[in-house]
């Protein structure tokens, strides 16, 4: 899902003609099976009682034979948080900000998911890291995300898991987003008075000073 919209929000940004957009880019996450363990092999070195280390020997594989593990690629470079699924958006202007470009098309790609699946899901809990190469372009590489599922039967289950928070985490998320010139390029509405209404159910959001709540007001 994530990629996909990665996908739409960076050949839009390019057909409008953004000066040196910002390309959103989320990392594969891949399955790997390890090598199963030859008899001898060591698993790890643990302290014993007596304070000496000793190798111990590798576990038995799993009772089907089989063992798994999820990874992606390491980043390196500070890690960045740009939004969440409560309501939390980086700072894209002021004294506080920081990565202030990369913020705002963080934001603004979180809108357009939501946007361009008419209003059924978001995808939300940006994190990762900037690069900008040698000609200039601007990237965010991004790990772990999660979706808001939004259009679905009250009380069944979210469709992409525990962060999955539903119309109610859409809510908080357009409460503290300020539409900015990706938003503006794309257009990208912001949410009206009514939207915000129906979605319903969030808590406030969770950065002062880039909250639209006073559109719930009265």
């Amino acid at each position: 899902v994530a990629q996909h919209f990665a996908r739409l929000f960076n050949r839009a940004t390019t057909q409008v003609g953004l000066v040196n957009p910002v390309e959103v880019v989320f990392l594969p996450c891949l399955v790997y099976e390890p090598p199963a363990a030859a008899p001898g092999d060591w698993e790890r070195v643990e302290e014993t009682a007596e304070g000496e280390w000793e190798p111990q020997p590798a576990k038995e594989a799993a009772q089907d034979g089989q063992e798994w593990f999820v990874a992606e690629r390491y980043l390196p470079g500070v890690f960045v948080k740009f939004n969440n699924n409560k309501g939390y958006v980086s700072p894209q202007r002021g004294a506080d900000v920081r990565y202030g470009s990369y913020a705002e098309a963080a934001q603004a790609f979180s809108h357009f998911s939501y946007c361009h699946s008419e209003g059924e899901c978001m995808v939300i809990d940006l994190q990762g890291v900037t690069r900008i190469d040698k000609r200039s372009k601007q990237s965010l590489l991004l790990t772990d995300p999660l979706v808001h599922s939004i259009r679905r039967s009250p009380g069944s289950e979210p469709f992409f898991g525990r962060g999955d928070l539903g119309s109610a985490g859409a809510q908080a998320f357009l409460c503290s987003h300020r539409c900015g010139p990706t938003c503006r390029a794309l257009g990208l509405p912001p949410p009206t008075q009514e939207e915000l209404r129906k979605l319903g159910g969030a808590a406030p959001a969770a950065t002062p000073g880039v909250s639209t709540w006073d559109l719930l007001d009265g």
